[in-house]
């Protein structure tokens, strides 16, 4: 079956890849034996805060990421939906087959500087469309089998923390499912009911008298009740400040309880109480049998504006912070293909995954299975992308988990099917620092010959040198990665590049190249984030474009178009450079840096500066 047209320069395949009234404070008690909890503030945690977000209802994903070319069945899709479709030439580009439904602009921004990515066929596994039970299996981070707790649950139980006093986990407004069974979590209606009530007095007296109960016992209820006290103490203490950075949740509305909830974990996050994770859920209504409405006006246009102004604003409300924050958005599943006689849509199959944070690889993920009759599954957009495969990624790559079966058990994802849509957690380790040299080439390197081994003495945290030219970093895994980067104007060999891009909407100012020697390395590398700061202290991200890959390998390398779609596919396929092998990345960012003062690796805190092998001529 072919779903190739003149317009289309991307195969369909490779298309996507790159508590109650009377008492506000749960705390929950351990089993007997489990070990103390502790927390970690912002300068401590190592991996990201992690908040969930569940989209209870069946969101529907086809209104969210949109076709907007035949290619991508864009015809099929407004065909199937003749009142209730997103018209394709209004959405807001994504890419050349796909848009985001216009009223969620407020997202652009994100989606511009690289920090959202989209998954849109990801879904349960099993064709089961009952709301509760798959809110349950995903909430558990399950399919077929049961459990007793959340996923994330499981992450905390397994992860100690650094600090005794803190809060590690919450739930807003009220427990969530994939928090059940955490050793730490604590769910509160409000940061400002966060209290005891009791005694017919101010929540201080109940506190006390429960501290003096618990003061000086040695068993695990008596430590536990110790430590939830503490907590309430700590967060009453806590600056209670508006939002930052000129935030503006919605205040009224279809998105005032969601945004509610969002202020409320950045201000935990901005107080630095200790926060590693939070989940809370977004019920605004995508449950849509009938009453759906029109794009311009209708139900599901509020829904998602809403959704996305309260996300657009939790990303202003934290500025930096979001280097080290990941969000994940799920919905149990998304809705039917075709619209029913109610003007509305049913209980369907894949919908859309949401994941935003610094650490995140912006952009479309997944294999689109095409909107033909024949590709449809029981009138539902077939789901590619197990949801456990985002979770596995920012457990990984974003919060360090080094044994997923603990956290998924009985998800062992192939390596071929993973999204890779995040990067690394960086190793806090000293640069490499390489003397200039006088050729223009760096020869292969032999495990002799490591920079490393070259320069015994530690470097400054800088680069040694400033300026264009060739930086290296060697990983904890004993890869050799080279950042080459090229004078940020008039140079030759961004034009190819930039003749590129223009086909797809605009030049590219400037990009680096990424060489990874990891023949002698000891572990599988992901290429992560990479940065250039300018002498003006304006940082510029490079993320590895997908995008325009294919562009690229034709521009300059004189092969078909049809060839370099296949190349760029295999090396999107390859993101992850196994050991005994190299390979070459191109990474693209929207503004060049007038002068390098800096190259990193690495997401916000977590970067690691890198030192300059070979000067500029």
């Amino acid at each position: 079956m072919s779903h190739d047209c003149e317009p289309c320069r991307i195969s369909r395949r490779a298309l996507l890849k790159g508590a109650g009234a009377a008492t506000t404070v749960a705390v929950a008690v351990p089993a007997l034996g489990a070990s103390a909890a502790f927390a970690s503030t912002n300068a401590t945690r190592r991996g990201d805060v992690v908040v969930n977000v569940f989209l209870r209802g069946g969101m529907d994903g086809l209104s969210v990421v949109v076709p907007r070319h035949e290619g991508a069945g864009a015809g099929h899709y407004v065909a199937a939906r003749p009142t209730i479709a997103v018209d394709p030439a209004a959405v807001l580009p994504l890419t050349a087959d796909f848009g985001l439904h216009p009223a969620m602009s407020s997202l652009m921004p994100l989606w511009a500087a690289g920090r959202l990515a989209l998954v849109p066929t990801a879904g349960f596994p099993l064709n089961d469309r009952s709301h509760f039970t798959v809110q349950r299996q995903m909430d558990h981070g399950m399919a077929e089998r049961t459990a007793a707790d959340g996923w994330l649950a499981r992450y905390l139980n397994t992860t100690p923390g650094t600090d005794p006093i803190g809060v590690r986990a919450a739930n807003l407004p009220y427990g969530q499912r994939s928090m059940h069974g955490s050793t730490v979590s604590v769910t509160m209606g409000s940061i400002d009911r966060f209290r005891i009530n009791g005694f017919a007095g101010p929540g201080g007296m109940a506190q006390a008298a429960l501290r003096a109960l618990h003061e000086g016992g040695s068993s695990l209820v008596d430590q536990r009740a110790r430590q939830a006290i503490d907590a309430l103490d700590l967060v009453a203490a806590a600056p209670i400040e508006p939002p930052a950075n000129g935030a503006a949740y919605p205040t009224t509305g279809r998105g005032r309880r969601f945004g509610e909830s969002m202020r409320q974990i950045a201000q935990l996050i901005r107080a630095d109480v200790g926060l590693e994770a939070a989940a809370t859920e977004s019920s605004l209504g995508w449950d849509y049998h009938s009453g759906f409405g029109p794009y311009t006006d209708g139900a599901m246009q509020g829904s998602v504006e809403a959704l996305a102004q309260v996300l657009a604003a939790f990303a202003t409300d934290l500025g930096p912070l979001m280097d080290k924050v990941t969000v994940v958005l799920m919905t149990e599943f998304g809705r039917t293909f075709r619209e029913n006689g109610n003007a509305g849509l049913d209980h369907g199959r894949a919908s859309t995954m949401m994941v935003l944070g610094g650490g995140i690889r912006g952009g479309l993920y997944g294999d689109w299975p095409g909107l033909a009759p024949e590709d449809i599954d029981r009138n539902g957009l077939r789901v590619t992308a197990d949801y456990r495969l985002v979770l596995a990624d920012v457990l990984e790559h974003r919060l360090g988990v080094t044994d997923l079966a603990a956290i998924l058990p009985g998800f062992t994802p192939d390596d071929a099917a993973r999204l890779n849509l995040a990067d690394p957690l960086v190793e806090p380790a000293a640069p490499v620092a390489v003397p200039s040299g006088a050729t223009a080439e760096l020869p292969p390197v032999a495990p002799a010959d490591r920079p490393e081994e070259q320069t015994p003495e530690p470097a400054d945290d800088a680069p040694a040198v400033a300026g264009p030219g060739t930086y290296v970093w060697v990983t904890p895994e004993q890869a050799v990665v080279h950042v080459e980067v090229p004078a940020p104007a008039g140079d030759p060999e961004v034009a190819p590049i930039e003749a590129a891009r223009a086909a797809l909407g605009g030049p590219v100012s400037s990009y680096v190249l990424v060489r990874i020697d990891n023949s002698s390395g000891t572990a599988p590398v992901v290429p992560p984030l990479m940065s250039v700061r300018s002498s003006d202290g304006v940082p510029s991200a490079y993320r590895e474009s997908w995008i325009v890959l294919g562009e690229w390998i034709a521009a300059s390398s004189g092969v078909d178009v049809a060839g370099a779609e296949a190349l760029g596919a295999d090396i999107r396929s390859r993101s992850t450079v196994e050991p005994g092998t190299s390979a070459t990345l191109a990474l693209v960012a929207a503004g060049a840096p007038s002068d390098v003062a800096e190259v990193r690796v690495g997401s916000g805190s977590s970067s690691v500066p890198l030192a300059q092998a070979v000067a500029a001529p």
